[in-house]
């Protein structure tokens, strides 16, 4: 008895793709600081020294 292996067909959802390469290089910081305690560039900055690291 042989077998044979499904046909593989490949599909690319371009919506999908460009949603995603339009966010490339983007990541988010979650925090539990409110607005009132740190604004983005704080969030950052107590990022693990982040802003430093960003202007080298």
């Amino acid at each position: 008895m042989t077998t044979r292996a499904a046909p593989l067909t490949w599909h690319f959802d371009t919506d999908v793709l460009q949603a995603e390469q339009a966010v490339d290089g983007w990541y988010a910081l979650l925090t539990t600081l409110t607005p009132e305690q740190a604004d983005p560039a704080e969030v950052l900055r107590r990022y693990k020294g982040q802003d430093a690291v960003e202007r080298r």
